[in-house]
């Protein structure tokens, strides 16, 4: 939704051709933007895991 946003705000202040968008996640219909918008997926779960083992690794090293 945020990069939804972003590319609306662009094509208001005419900037689209001025400004590389990147966002996260592909949404509905981003291929017919032009200038296209490069996207970068995620996985929330996989990422849920690694700051969960970030976060015990860390409360192992403190007590």
């Amino acid at each position: 939704m945020i990069t939804i946003g972003a590319v609306r705000a662009l094509q208001q202040f005419d900037r689209q051709n001025e400004v590389a968008l990147v966002g996260f996640d592909d949404f509905p219909l981003a291929d017919l933007l032009q200038p296209a918008v490069t996207v970068i997926a995620q996985d929330p779960a996989e990422m849920g895991c690694v700051a969960a083992s970030l976060i015990f690794r860390r409360l192992d090293v403190a007590t």
